[in-house]
């Protein structure tokens, strides 16, 4: 073989054994990403028996942050999975399992309004819901919006907003949460109780607020564009975005004032008129 011959001969096999190195790295890669995805499903199982425990709130507040820290990191997964593949997955497919997590998350809320008859349980549940409410506020931050008042820091991105994410809340007790600055896009919020919620900055658009109690509620700055208000109730404390006045914007069935439903604040039952001797 001439010198060049070798030359050549040498620099195809180094190719091919650099080729065959990249090769099972990225066979190794693979297989670290498919032990990974069996860790977070084996996380999910146990976060959903933490939720659905019956013993101590305590547990089930474990529960909600398990779930939280959970569909961050198959967020993160899927972005180390794209690394490998060398592809970049649709945001129908990177949101699938936060996805899931958040629909989780709503039918607890949904499920425990107005259920509960004690006042002890009551207080529990609420700890339990204002954990999932908070992580709602965390992790659905939007940037579109601007805070009413101009002593308020600006709004910070969350990790789960901009994905498409849905909300079902219909029904759901949300009396005096905290939802200022919140993606709430094409939410489901029919008939929600809503009354005393700060909802101010929050993205509204395309929600679905139908029947919704809206008494008291802070909604300055928030973005209604599209938002369906039929029947929704407000007061004289509601306050609206800039501009907005439920009397002219063309919202028909807008119901004021009324009577406010009972929440998972206690209520003590009025005492018992005396009988007639």
């Amino acid at each position: 073989m001439t010198p060049l011959g070798a030359v050549v001969a040498a620099s195809i096999a180094s190719a091919g054994a650099a080729r065959t190195v990249i090769a099972q790295n990225v066979i190794a890669r693979r297989n670290r990403l498919e032990d990974a995805e069996k860790e977070l499903w084996s996380r999910f199982d146990s976060a959903a028996k933490q939720l659905a425990d019956k013993t101590h709130f305590a547990i089930r507040v474990a529960g909600v942050y398990a779930f939280v820290g959970l569909a961050d990191d198959w967020l993160h997964h899927h972005e180390r999975r794209e690394e490998v593949e060398k592809t970049v997955s649709s945001v129908l497919n990177t949101r699938a399992e936060c996805e899931t997590i958040v629909d989780t998350l709503c039918a607890y809320l949904r499920q425990n309004t107005h259920q509960v008859t004690d006042i002890e349980t009551r207080k529990s549940e609420k700890i339990v819901n204002e954990a999932i409410i908070s992580q709602f506020r965390l992790h659905l931050g939007t940037e579109d919006s601007t805070p009413p008042d101009p002593a308020v820091k600006p709004p910070v991105k969350g990790a789960w907003s901009d994905r498409g994410l849905e909300l079902d809340l219909r029904g759901a007790d949300l009396f005096g949460s905290f939802l200022f600055n919140v993606d709430l896009r094409s939410a489901y919020l029919a008939r929600a109780d809503l009354y005393n919620a700060d909802l101010s900055g929050a993205r509204l658009d395309g929600a679905d607020l139908q029947g919704a109690d809206l008494c008291a509620a802070d909604l300055r700055g928030a973005n209604l564009t599209g938002t369906i208000l039929a029947d929704a109730k407000y007061d004289d404390e509601t306050q609206w975005p800039s501009g907005f006045d439920p009397l002219t914007a063309n919202m028909d069935h807008l119901r004021k004032g009324g009577h406010h439903r009972a929440s998972l604040t206690a209520h003590v039952a009025p005492a018992p008129a005396p009988s007639s001797p």
